[in-house]
């Protein structure tokens, strides 16, 4: 589905989080072949996995072409400080059921509440990993010796 290199390397958040690869803002951004990627790029790719998981999922309801559509560019407006790499987890993690259950349907509402889900999991992913740095630096400059008073 996602590029299945992010699929066998990328195993959880934190990987996804760290990898170096471009966000979505900056992929649409990127110069490819003389030309700029554009945000349309990155919506259709966003497209193409949405198709990929409609298919795979043997919905009941799957997502109408529209609502495929209209998804993608909110991911693109709401999520552009997401990696392809955290699409790819994320979309994995659907597929594994790890968000809920999906009833044979799938909507634009679950597919926003499950990234506002996946969103927050990462950033507090972050906040916790500034949080241990600030922790050893204050523990470092708490060791300094001082000059004793005379």
């Amino acid at each position: 589905m996602v590029n299945n290199n992010f699929r066998n390397t990328i195993k959880n958040v934190d990987d996804a989080r760290k990898a170096k690869v471009p966000t979505l803002a900056a992929m649409s951004r990127t110069v490819h072949d003389g030309r700029a990627f554009g945000k349309e790029e990155v919506v259709r790719q966003i497209v193409k996995w949405l198709i990929e998981l409609n298919e795979m999922m043997d919905l009941k309801k799957p997502m109408s072409n529209a609502q495929i559509l209209m998804c993608s560019q909110m991911i693109m407006e709401d999520y552009y400080y997401l990696k392809s790499t955290d699409m790819a987890l994320f979309f994995t993690r659907i597929i594994k059921g790890e968000f809920g259950e999906m009833y044979e349907s799938l909507s634009i509402t679950k597919i926003m509440s499950w990234l506002a889900i996946y969103s927050e999991e990462r950033m507090n992913m972050g906040a916790q990993e500034q949080h241990l740095k600030h922790d050893k630096i204050v523990s470092r400059e708490s060791w300094v010796p001082r000059k004793s008073e005379s």
